[in-house]
């Protein structure tokens, strides 16, 4: 079942600044990500940057691990459930 309201003025305006705030962060993580390989091209196989003289950028290694919440499920049912964490949340769409 549908449960909807009719937005009035407050509502049109916080409509549209919730896009105009996604787009501006769409906008800028296309910014970041071109100055991010703009930076990673010049560096190339350094490790840090100076400005001046003053370090302004390092290049920071990181680990990611990943686990297969399908084969986990698959290998050890119990685990997987004694592990399994779920969150219920909502997210706004617009049509």
């Amino acid at each position: 079942m549908t449960n909807t309201i009719s937005l009035d003025f407050e509502g049109a305006k916080a409509l549209k600044d919730f896009e105009d705030a996604k787009a501006v962060i769409r906008k800028a993580e296309d910014a970041k990500k071109a100055a991010e390989a703009v930076l990673r091209q010049l560096l190339g196989d350094a490790t840090s940057a100076t400005l001046a003289g003053v370090t302004v950028l390092k290049v920071s290694e990181r680990t990611r691990v990943t686990v297969s919440a399908s084969d986990l499920k698959s290998a050890d049912e119990a685990l997987y459930n004694r592990l399994a964490k779920t969150t219920d949340f909502t997210v706004l769409v617009t049509a």
